[in-house]
C-alpha cells in the first residue's frame, strides 16, 4: 500500500471529454519514497466514455509514468551545501544517480545523510583546486559507472578583498578553486562524457556589473563563462552542450559574513524583492541537465531575480 504521506507533484496530460480536460494540470501523486519526484504523468483514457458523461458507459484507464533524468550520471563539485547541496537533492529527486564531492569530510558525511539517497549517491572527497584528486576522482567514476551524462562544476570560493590587498597567496587561492579547478574538472571528465551529454559551469552575477572589492573574484568567474562558451564550441561535434548559470544574490555559506539586519540592503537591489536561495539555482541546473533544454548551447543563464537587468520602482517622492 503507497504511503500517503510522500508526495509528488505530476504533470498530468488526459485524452478524453473536454469535462476532463479542463482540471487543472497539476495534481497530486502518492509514491512511497522518501523524497519529493517531480514525475510526468500520462493518463490516457480507453475507448470507452467516461461515467457520468452524456454517453455513459466506463472507462479503462492507464497511467504511465518517467522521470527527466532517470539513471543519468551526474556529477556536482563543491556538493557538501548551498546551491551543489539543493541541486544534488533535486537531481536524485528527479531520477539521477549522483556523485558529490567536497574537501571537508564531515561536511561530506552530512550532507551524505542529509540526502539519504543510498546507492543512487557516490559522495567522493575531493579538493577541487588539486589535480591529483580531480585525477582520482574520476577514476573512482569511471570504474563505477564508465560514462558521465551531466557536469555541474560548481565548486567556487569568495575574496571579497580590494585589488591593493590581494595578495599572490589569495589570488592563488581564488584562481586555483574557482577557474583552474573548473577548467581540469571539465578536461579531466571530456573522456568520460557521452556524446550528448550537458556540463554546467557556476559563473556569476558579477560579470555584467563592476563592483569595487570583488575584481578577483569576479574576473575569475569572467574566466568561467568563457569557457563554457569556448567548450561549447570545441565540444559542438560530439553534441556536448556546455552553458553557464549566474547566480545573484544566494543565501549560502558565502552569504553568512552579512549579518541579517544589514541583508534588507540587499534585497532592496533586487527586483523580485528577495534574495535567492538555493533550490532558486537547482530548478534552473536540473532544467540544463535535461532533454529539455537539448537546444540551449553556450548560454548564461542570468539568476538573480532582476538584480542586473532589473532597477527596482521605488516610490515616488
Amino acid at each position: 500500500m503507497l504511503d500517503s504521506s510522500f508526495q509528488i507533484i505530476c504533470t498530468v496530460s488526459v485524452d478524453g471529454p473536454a469535462s476532463l480536460r479542463r482540471r487543472p494540470a497539476r495534481s497530486p501523486c502518492t509514491r512511497p519514497t522518501p523524497f519529493t519526484t517531480r514525475t510526468t504523468v500520462h493518463v490516457h483514457w480507453g475507448a470507452q466514455p467516461l461515467p457520468g458523461t452524456a454517453e455513459g458507459g466506463d472507462a479503462s484507464l492507464k497511467v504511465m509514468t518517467s522521470e527527466r533524468l532517470d539513471n543519468r550520471i551526474s556529477l556536482i563539485t563543491g556538493g557538501t551545501t548551498g546551491m551543489g547541496l539543493a541541486t544534488a537533492r533535486r537531481l536524485l529527486d528527479e531520477g539521477a544517480q549522483v556523485i558529490i564531492t567536497g574537501r571537508d569530510q564531515e561536511r561530506l558525511d552530512a550532507a551524505t545523510l542529509t540526502l539519504d539517497a543510498g546507492d543512487r549517491l557516490l559522495p567522493v572527497r575531493a579538493d577541487a583546486s588539486n589535480i591529483s584528486d580531480i585525477d582520482e576522482l574520476m577514476t573512482t567514476i569511471g570504474e563505477r559507472y564508465g560514462r558521465l551524462d551531466f557536469v555541474f562544476a560548481n565548486a567556487g570560493i569568495l575574496s571579497g578583498r580590494s585589488t591593493q590587498d590581494v595578495t599572490e597567496e589569495e589570488f592563488d587561492r581564488v584562481v586555483g578553486v574557482n577557474f583552474k579547478g573548473v577548467y581540469f574538472t571539465v578536461q579531466k571528465a571530456i573522456p568520460l562524457l557521452h556524446d550528448g551529454a550537458s556540463v554546467v559551469l557556476n559563473a556569476s552575477w558579477t560579470i555584467y556589473l563592476g563592483r569595487g572589492t570583488n575584481a578577483l573574484y569576479s574576473a575569475s568567474k569572467a574566466a568561467v563563462h568563457n569557457l563554457a562558451r569556448t567548450l561549447a564550441s570545441e565540444l559542438a561535434p560530439r553534441r556536448i552542450r556546455v552553458n553557464s548559470v549566474s547566480p545573484g544574490y544566494i543565501v549560502t555559506r558565502m552569504f553568512d559574513g552579512v549579518p541579517v539586519e544589514e541583508r534588507g540592503a540587499y534585497v532592496a537591489e533586487v527586483a523580485a524583492g528577495r534574495l535567492g536561495t538555493p533550490e532558486d539555482i537547482a530548478g534552473v541546473i536540473a532544467f540544463l541537465a535535461s532533454d529539455d533544454s537539448a537546444y540551449v548551447n553556450g548560454e548564461d543563464i542570468l539568476v538573480d531575480g532582476g538584480r542586473v537587468a532589473v532597477d527596482p520602482l521605488r516610490p515616488m517622492e
